[in-house]
């Protein structure tokens, strides 16, 4: 699965939101952890998302 903004609807807050409704439904459906394969250009947007480096390009974060 993936997702993404158009580079014309970027920093408006799509992102976040996008991420932010993943991760409700996630948590609601007992998902503890969440791996994301960023991109290069990406790995900046998630990082502010709360995601950290877990090996090479994958990002983690844990849901709580």
């Amino acid at each position: 699965m993936e997702m993404g903004t158009h580079a014309d609807w970027r920093r408006r807050g799509i992102g976040r939101a996008m991420v932010a409704a993943m991760e409700a439904w996630m948590k609601e459906n007992g998902v503890a952890e969440v791996w994301v394969p960023a991109s290069t250009y990406a790995v900046g947007f998630y990082g502010k998302c709360g995601f950290v480096a877990d090996e090479g390009e994958i990002l983690v974060k844990e849901l709580h």
